[in-house]
């Protein structure tokens, strides 16, 4: 059983997803403390399974996307009409 969200704007967090979900040998590497809901700057990583480049590949410290790597840019792009608030760069 979780613990019930805190109110919009609280500055005290719980992730809703308990560690066990987790891969084995994942970390949950949030911070327990910090509300993630608020305004701020944030990096996403994304990892294929097996690290296989599904998406391109790098040459000479360069991405260089195949098809699949495009649609995911355009994905990723278009991600700011649905949620206005969220801006990339």
């Amino acid at each position: 059983m979780h613990a019930a969200l805190p109110p919009p704007g609280s500055t005290w967090y719980r992730h809703p997803i308990p560690d066990t979900s987790l891969p084995r040998g994942s970390r949950n590497l949030r911070l327990r403390t910090y509300d993630y809901g608020q305004p701020g700057g944030y990096f996403v990583t994304i990892c294929t399974q097996h690290r296989r480049p599904l998406f391109g590949e790098v040459r000479d410290g360069e991405m260089h996307l195949n098809r699949a790597g495009q649609m995911a840019l355009e994905v990723w792009q278009s991600l700011t009409e649905r949620f206005p608030c969220m801006v990339h760069r």
